[in-house]
């Protein structure tokens, strides 16, 4: 979770949601793959007490794009749904078949490594359910628990 009122609040949880990147130089844009912003003055939201994202829209694979990138990858009528690519290779990452790619990764263009920032919950070993215990919370109490948060 990119912030705490989504771990508290499970129904506003974003599917795929991506951290705002560090702004390059004039000088180096375009050229670069710039690392995840950490001045605390942009990126960190005061008010749900994390980090800022932007949420990123799925994509599916048709017949003109068969390959879309794994990190945006979800079923737009149910962004919940795991793809059925997921699926597949959950089962095949669970029975270590594809271990080969750790000691031999794949190279990565730099399309593909700005991609990897993406962070999709319907990826192996990515969701995002965890409790829900505390969605019977009002959201007055959910911030009430962020404020004291902040005290400590």
């Amino acid at each position: 979770m990119p912030n705490v009122w989504e771990v508290l609040k499970p129904s506003e949880r974003q599917p795929i949601w991506r951290r705002v990147s560090r702004p390059a130089r004039a000088d180096q844009a375009g050229r670069v793959i710039m690392g995840y912003d950490t001045d605390l003055q942009h990126a960190l939201d005061t008010q749900r007490l994390g980090w800022r994202y932007d949420p990123v829209a799925c994509q599916t694979g048709s017949i003109l794009t068969p390959m879309v990138s794994p990190y945006v990858s979800c079923n737009p009528d149910d962004a919940y749904q795991d793809p059925l690519a997921q699926q597949i290779l959950s089962g095949l990452y669970s029975n270590i078949l594809l271990s080969w790619n750790i000691l031999f990764p794949p190279i990565l263009t730099n399309g593909q490594m700005e991609d990897r920032k993406n962070f999709n919950t319907r990826m192996f070993a990515q969701d995002n359910a965890g409790h829900e215990f505390n969605a019977v919370l009002s959201d007055a109490e959910r911030t009430a628990i962020i404020e004291y948060l902040k005290t400590l």
